[in-house]
């Protein structure tokens, strides 16, 4: 069983026009409600997959009651806390001609400390039966910067595998936790290292010094560049074929439901890795779908090149 943390999950509504241009009238030509959130995606691409796993998190209001029937109509396993506040809603909108990619977020909800007390509980449930906990996302309003130290923490102590994937203050205070893994991208691993990598020969050093620091896998993705990985032993550069789309919603968590489900079958790191990046690749076409397209992911398998760094 894997566990997917999502603190702060969002209903997305995914829309294509013809030519986006601000302070304009436009006709939408497809249209999409899905539920979203960086762990819930992981959730939905592993559970297409045939991979045995849980989502878990707070949602409120309405749209947290419609976040919940979406992931039933996908088949994802979830238990979640509900709070009074409404779960956010976002809207994403895909420019048909250009493939640029534009993002609206919604207000954010909060939590009390007896919402967080309640979660604690069911989360310590939830722990007994699962072998990697995954914690993803940003952190939600009223609770602390060292929410995933904690979480991370109570996981490590019943011999739990933690993969990390935030950002900011909370990615930070995650980090001092040593979880088994963590997935930033090439913005959010400054947090961490104080600098972005700019060569090959730098992004190793990086990587080293993740390693040293008592991470056990790192996985760094980069956009259009592919992505960068080690355990420990390889040191490795992915690269996935070019695609058209530029900066499509959910690649990242993708990549790392590729990996989890690599791992978790017993493939060896680079056999993940290029599970990883094909996963990742796929989720490009799979914008305006409910369910990810494990097909596309197969038809990229191949193309991914991994090359020793």
């Amino acid at each position: 069983m894997i566990l997917t943390v999502t603190l702060n999950p969002a209903l997305d509504l995914i829309l294509g026009v013809d030519h986006f241009e601000s302070g304009q009238d436009h006709r939408i030509k497809k249209t999409l409600r899905l539920a979203g959130g960086k762990g819930v995606n992981v959730s939905r691409w592993l559970t297409q997959a045939g991979v045995l796993n849980q989502a878990t998190g707070f949602v409120g209001g309405p749209s947290g009651r419609q976040l919940e029937r979406e992931l039933k109509l996908t088949g994802v396993q979830a238990r979640f806390v509900r709070i009074s506040s409404e779960t956010r809603l976002n809207l994403t909108v895909v420019d048909e001609r250009t493939k640029q990619v534009s993002r609206f977020l919604g207000p954010e909800p909060s939590v009390s400390f007896g919402e967080w007390k309640k979660f604690l509980r069911l989360y310590g449930q939830l722990l007994k039966n699962c072998r990697y906990a995954v914690f993803s996302g940003r952190k939600i309003l009223g609770l602390p910067v060292s929410v995933y130290f904690e979480l991370i923490q109570r996981a490590k102590k019943k011999g739990i595998l933690t993969f990390l994937d935030s950002s900011g203050p909370a990615l930070k205070a995650g980090f001092k936790a040593k979880p088994y893994l963590i997935k930033p991208n090439q913005e959010e691993i400054q947090v961490i290292l104080g600098y972005v990598p700019r060569t090959l020969k730098e992004w190793k050093e990086a990587l080293q010094s993740l390693v040293r620091d008592g991470i056990s896998v790192a996985l760094i993705t980069r956009g259009a560049q592919g992505a960068v990985a080690t355990n420990g032993s390889e040191y490795i550069l992915i690269k996935p074929p070019v695609i058209s789309l530029v900066s499509p919603p959910g690649c990242g968590d993708a990549f790392l439901a590729g990996f989890l489900a690599g791992v978790s079958r017993g493939r060896n790191f680079a056999d993940s890795v290029k599970s990883a990046a094909s996963y990742g690749t796929a989720q490009a076409f799979s914008v305006f779908s409910r369910t990810p397209s494990l097909k596309a992911a197969g038809e990229f398998y191949g193309k991914i090149k991994l090359i020793s760094l």
